[in-house]
C-alpha cells in the first residue's frame, strides 16, 4: 500500500509538470512570457486563401499588438483599428490605410519607422509625402515594432511586389543588432546570415524592456525641460564586447548587401538611413548646455557612434544605393528643441521629430519626377493599354476614346507610356465622365 500510495503521488506530480509545460508552452502570457520569446514552427499544409488573408476570428479579436510568425518571428496584427498613437493596420498587418497595387514609394523599418506615439498621418513616411506634395497613397509602409534587419531583408523581397521606384530601409541603432541577431539565430530560413556559427541565442544578453527605473537617466536642460534616458538599455545592442551585438551588426551589413545587390540593373531606386536613439539625437544638446554624463550614457554614446560610423561607411561602398544622413538633422533640431522626443523613457520621436525625418529623406527624393499633364498609356497585359488623364486636379481614368474626342482632343495623339506606379504619384480621381473642354481639354497642358 505504502508502494501503491508513492507511485500515485509521482504520477500526480508528473503529470502537473507535465501540464503545467504545455500551457507554458501553448499560452505563455499566463505566465507572463512575453510574444517574441515564443518560436513558432512554419506548417507545410497550405491553408485556405482567404482563411490566411483575413486570419482568424480569434486573431483577430485579440487585444496582443504583436501576433508569433514563422518567418518574421513577430508580426503586427491584421485589421486593428486606429486608436490615434497605434494603427489602422491593414490586412497585412502594416499601418496603412489599404494594400495598393503599386506604390512608388515603400518604407520598410521597425516601430521608428511604423510611427510608435503619433497618429499615422504624422509618422515620418506620411510626413515625407506631404513634404513631397504627394498623396498619402504614394507610400506602403512596411514596419513592425521588434523587426530587424532579417525582416526588412524578408519585407524588401516581397515589396518587388508593389513596382515601387524608391524603397527606403531605415535601420535603428537601438536594437536593431540584437532583433537582427534574434531572427537569424531562431529561424533556419535565415540561417545563412549568421556569421559565427558557434553562437546561439544562449549567448543574447538578458535584457530588461522596459527599462526598470534604476536604470533612468534623468537630465535638465538649461531651458527648463526634463527627459529621462535609458542609455544601459541601448548599450546592449552596441556593446562592442558582446558577440550577438556585433554579430547582429554583421547581419545589418550582410543584408543591406543583399539589397543592394538586389537592385543593381533594375527600376527601383534603394535608399538606407539609420535612425539613432534618442540618446544620440541630444547628446550635443546635453554636451552645449554643460551636463556631465553619465558613465552609462557615455559608454553608449562611444559604442553606437563607432557603429553609426562604420555603417555608414559600409553603405558609401555599395555601388547600387544611397545613404542619406538623418542624425546631424536630428541632432542640429535638438540643439534648440526639448519636444522632439518623450520627456519621460519612451524612445520613439513625437511629431516633432518624425517631422525632421521625413522633411530630410524627402529632400532626397526631391528629384521624383511624375508624368507631365496630358494623356497617358499604360500598358497591361496582352500589351492593351489603358488611357489616362493627367490635370491639376490628378489623374483621370478614359473610359474610351470619344470622351477625349468630346473634350477636344484630337484622335491623331500619341500618349506617352507610363507606369501605374507614376501615376500613383497623383491623386486618383476615378473615371472621366464629364464633357468640360475647360477642365479636361488641351488647354490644361497650358496651365499647369
Amino acid at each position: 500500500m505504502k508502494k501503491e500510495y508513492w507511485l500515485m503521488i509521482g504520477s500526480i506530480i508528473f503529470s502537473l509538470i507535465t501540464g503545467l509545460g504545455l500551457i507554458r508552452w501553448l499560452a505563455p502570457e499566463l505566465f507572463g512570457m512575453p510574444t517574441d520569446a515564443k518560436i513558432v514552427k512554419l506548417s507545410k499544409e497550405l491553408p485556405a486563401f482567404f482563411d490566411t488573408i483575413f486570419r482568424s476570428q480569434a486573431e483577430k479579436d485579440s487585444n496582443d499588438f504583436l501576433i508569433n510568425d514563422p518567418i518574421t518571428l513577430v508580426r503586427a496584427r491584421p485589421l486593428a483599428e486606429d486608436n490615434v498613437m497605434f494603427g489602422p493596420h491593414d490586412v497585412l498587418g502594416f499601418r496603412n490605410y489599404f494594400v495598393p497595387n503599386v506604390a512608388p514609394i515603400v518604407t520598410i523599418g521597425d516601430s521608428q519607422t511604423y510611427g510608435n506615439n503619433v497618429s499615422i498621418d504624422f509618422n515620418w513616411p506620411n510626413l515625407m509625402l506631404s513634404k513631397l506634395n504627394l498623396p498619402t497613397t504614394a507610400v506602403y509602409s512596411m514596419a513592425t515594432g521588434g523587426w530587424g534587419a532579417v525582416q526588412y531583408l524578408n519585407m524588401f523581397a516581397i515589396s518587388g511586389r508593389f513596382k515601387p521606384r524608391v524603397i527606403i530601409i531605415a535601420y535603428y541603432t537601438g536594437n536593431d543588432s540584437l532583433e537582427s541577431f534574434k531572427a537569424a539565430y531562431s529561424i533556419d530560413k535565415w540561417s545563412f546570415l549568421r556569421p559565427d556559427k558557434k553562437l546561439s541565442l544562449a549567448d543574447m544578453p538578458q535584457v530588461a524592456f522596459p527599462a526598470p527605473e534604476t536604470e533612468w537617466w534623468t537630465v535638465k536642460f538649461n531651458d527648463g525641460y526634463s527627459m529621462v534616458f535609458t542609455p544601459r538599455l541601448r548599450y546592449y545592442s552596441n556593446d562592442p564586447v558582446s558577440p550577438s551585438a556585433e554579430a547582429g551588426y554583421l547581419i545589418m551589413k550582410e543584408a543591406a548587401h543583399i539589397m543592394d545587390e538586389t537592385v543593381k540593373g533594375g527600376n527601383a531606386r534603394l535608399i538606407f538611413t539609420i535612425i539613432p536613439t534618442k540618446e544620440m539625437v541630444y547628446s550635443k544638446r546635453i554636451k552645449m548646455d554643460g551636463i556631465n554624463y553619465s558613465k552609462d550614457y557615455s559608454n553608449l554614446i562611444s559604442a553606437e557612434m563607432n557603429h553609426i560610423v562604420d555603417m555608414k561607411n559600409y553603405f558609401s561602398k555599395l555601388q547600387n544605393s544611397r545613404y542619406i544622413d538623418v542624425i546631424e538633422p536630428l541632432q542640429q533640431a535638438a540643439m534648440v528643441d526639448s519636444t522632439l522626443y518623450p520627456e519621460d523613457k519612451d524612445g520613439h520621436p513625437l511629431q516633432g521629430g518624425y517631422s525632421i525625418i521625413g522633411e530630410t529623406l524627402a529632400k532626397a527624393l526631391s528629384d521624383l519626377s511624375k508624368p507631365a499633364s496630358g494623356i497617358v498609356a499604360v500598358i497591361g497585359g496582352n500589351k492593351t493599354y489603358q488611357l489616362y488623364l493627367i490635370n491639376q486636379e490628378g489623374v483621370w481614368k478614359v473610359p474610351s476614346e470619344s470622351m477625349l474626342e468630346k473634350n477636344g482632343w484630337n484622335q491623331d495623339f500619341a500618349p506617352p507610356q507610363v507606369t501605374a506606379s507614376e501615376l500613383a504619384l497623383y491623386p486618383q480621381q476615378g473615371m472621366l465622365l464629364e464633357v468640360n473642354p475647360k477642365r479636361f481639354g488641351p488647354s490644361i497642358l497650358e496651365h499647369h
